[in-house]
């Protein structure tokens, strides 16, 4: 098949899921506005709209404050918006899920795309995150020898190793043995001394045979 004949999947905003969406900051329009459209041009997230001559903020949620490149407060002709932080926006989420976890992971829904800016979308306020994952391995030093057994196999050397623990990188199981030996065959005695074997495990061959099977080894000094 030809690569450059596929066809990339084309992504397509979709409408808020709200009637009143809640953005992170609140716009205001005074008085003073003379209707120039100078907001609706510059702004680069269709914050701002310009109807039968008149010009209104409609989509304030998408407004990402500070982070603008060209904010709209500060190219108004005559001064008339206004911006300042949304006191409803602090009431939702919690302390996992916070408000800005939250704004992001909606806009992420409707957009296909990671805010541009102004909601911090990776992690929240506890570390955790929704990209995220902290894996424990309580019966990990049960699995030591079988892992060892495995691993020996796969370079042709006696492996020991010193502890052991479990990460993903990316969605492959990596398994991280720490200081490892390689030991001759014939003399058992240490012929290489690492501070780090990262086992990066099949994990459909695993799952098949219900047991770890490697995919690549990687030796770290």
């Amino acid at each position: 098949m030809n690569l450059n004949d596929h066809k990339v999947p084309e992504v397509v905003n979709t409408p808020s899921r709200f009637r009143n969406p809640i953005g992170k900051y609140r716009l205001s329009r005074s008085k003073e506005c003379i209707a120039c459209g100078k907001c609706v041009e510059v702004c680069p997230y269709g914050v701002h709209e310009k109807t039968r001559g008149r010009v209104v903020t409609r989509n304030a949620y998408r407004c990402t404050g500070p982070d603008c490149a060209s904010p709209c407060t500060k190219e108004c002709p005559v001064n008339a918006l206004s911006l300042r932080k949304n006191p409803t926006f602090d009431t939702m989420g919690d302390f996992r899920w916070t408000p800005d976890l939250l704004a992001s992971t909606w806009h992420m829904a409707e957009t296909g795309r990671v805010p541009p800016g102004g909601l911090e979308y990776r992690t929240g306020a506890s570390d955790g995150g929704f990209d995220k994952l902290r894996l424990v391995l309580p019966f990990a030093d049960l699995l030591r020898a079988e892992l060892e057994d495995r691993v020996s196999e796969t370079l042709g050397l006696e492996v020991k190793v010193g502890h052991l623990g479990l990460r993903l990188a990316g969605l492959t199981p990596q398994l991280i043995l720490r200081d490892a030996e390689l030991l001759d065959p014939q003399s058992g005695r240490p012929r290489l001394s690492l501070e780090q074997l990262r086992v990066d495990l099949d994990p459909t061959a695993s799952l098949r045979n219900l047991a770890p099977r490697v995919d690549s080894i990687t030796l770290l000094g």
